[in-house]
């Protein structure tokens, strides 16, 4: 029989884990909850999303252990799904198309539920900027329009900017975002590399409202955000926060898709 653990213990982990279950019924499955699971061998390695918070210890909140020790007991030939490519011969979980669109939903929902929360004035009246033009900013787009009037979308893609202009969206080139950005009351980021730096966090209006999706901060400059009293939110892990049970349903869906495709089922 065929052993499968989950190394996250969050909402999503767990009940994916129990979707799994109930398909699946020729692989044990574990949920990481204890150090002493960790020395046992496993087929397949389910890690958390993101994999660690801090670049050291594993992301769990039950089991303190350092990310190291959880890597050198994983068997080179077991099967390794995570996010990114920081495990070596690992399986990138949101680099596939059938996770990252799906779970681009509860995260675009969850951000607009971040917006009109946040402001005092309507997203039809707010002008909104979106920074990329990738999965999880295209479903993002897509549910803005149905709610405002005045949407922009900074990216380098000149095609994908022909694309936009004839859906009637505006577009700005991503090197034109600093000196526009007291032109918008929402910016939604889902670029992973600094585009608000601390020159152009120090000219922004107090009043903007800055989303940050993508991962571990990495549009912003974090220091300046403290220093110039900047109106953000860093929102990650919007899928297990808002639409815990739909963001269980993907991680299962798409663990058997991997190993349907591995040959593993």
């Amino acid at each position: 029989m065929l052993k499968m653990i989950f190394l996250g213990n969050d909402k999503r982990s767990i009940n994916a884990a129990k979707l799994i279950k109930q398909i699946l019924k020729d692989i044990k499955i574990t949920i990481f909850e204890n150090s002493n699971q960790i020395n046992e061998i496993y087929d397949i390695y389910i890690m958390p999303i993101p994999l660690s918070l801090n670049g050291k210890s594993l992301n769990n909140t039950q089991v303190n252990i350092a990310l190291e020790k959880i890597i050198n007991n994983i068997p080179e030939n077991a099967i390794k799904l995570s996010a990114g490519n920081y495990l070596k011969n690992s399986i990138d979980i949101v680099a596939r198309n059938d996770f990252s669109y799906k779970n681009a939903v509860p995260t675009a929902e969850g951000a607009i539920a971040l917006a009109m929360n946040n402001t005092e004035i309507t997203l039809e009246e707010s002008k909104v900027l979106v920074t990329g033009f990738g999965r999880v900013s295209k479903i993002l787009i897509q549910k803005l329009i149905a709610l405002c009037k005045d949407i922009t979308v900074a990216l380098r893609n000149k095609s994908d900017m022909v694309l936009l202009d004839t859906l009637g969206i505006n577009v700005l080139p991503i090197e034109k975002v600093a000196v526009n950005i007291k032109n918008f009351d929402i910016i939604f980021n889902t670029i992973p590399y600094k585009i608000f730096d601390r020159d152009t966090l120090c000219i922004a209006d107090k009043n903007t409202l800055f989303i940050e999706l993508s991962s571990n901060q990495l549009g912003f400059d974090t220091a300046a955000i403290n220093e110039f009293d900047i109106n953000y939110i860093n929102a990650p892990g919007l899928p297990t926060k808002v639409a815990p049970i739909t963001a269980s349903k993907i991680l299962a869906d798409t663990i058997i898709n991997i190993l349907e495709d591995e040959n593993i089922i």
